[in-house]
């Protein structure tokens, strides 16, 4: 989906569907393995099917949009969508498109929101920090953005640059 290939994308989404639709035959005769693989693979065709319906129709699937998940899956799903939405914000940012990286950031704050008012399991609790951080970065792209703009253009960057050893918090 990030490379522009929705035919693609929904091709592979369909035999996901027809594939878990199969094994949740095989699971309702013994309910406790949907716990572990099954379950993590749930939770990317969820992450999956979010960021299509955002891409598509530019806003957020709800649960009862998604076949097959649980309510685990589709919170462990959005969590993993700031992601996937936080790159597209950094390709619009690249193009310097400020009203995209704004859709970006509104929709990860929006996800935030969500799920930080929310008694999560320790699981999907983990999934708030990396959700966070994305939020910051879409500001700071849109800060960098708006001082190009004030600018006239070029290239202008507010962030640090990268520490000794890799790391750059």
């Amino acid at each position: 989906m990030h490379r522009g290939d929705m035919p693609g994308a929904n091709k592979l989404l369909a035999t996901c569907e027809k594939v878990g639709e199969e094994i949740l035959a095989m699971i309702e005769l013994e309910p406790t393995l949907r716990q572990g693989a099954f379950s993590n693979s749930m939770e990317e065709y969820a992450e999956a099917m979010l960021f299509k319906g955002w891409l598509e129709e530019g806003k957020v699937l709800g649960m009862d949009d998604i076949k097959m998940i649980e309510e685990e899956e589709y919170i462990g799903g959005l969590g993993d969508l700031s992601g996937e939405v936080g790159r597209v914000a950094v390709l619009r940012g690249t193009k310097r498109d400020e009203a995209g990286v704004q859709a970006c950031l509104d929709t990860n704050l929006a996800i935030l929101m969500a799920l930080d008012g929310v008694r999560l399991p320790g699981k999907l609790m983990k999934k708030l920090d990396p959700l966070k951080q994305s939020v910051q970065k879409l500001e700071t792209v849109l800060y960098e953005l708006s001082l190009i703009k004030a600018k006239g253009g070029g290239e202008v960057s507010v962030s640090e640059p990268m520490r000794e050893g890799g790391s750059d918090e």
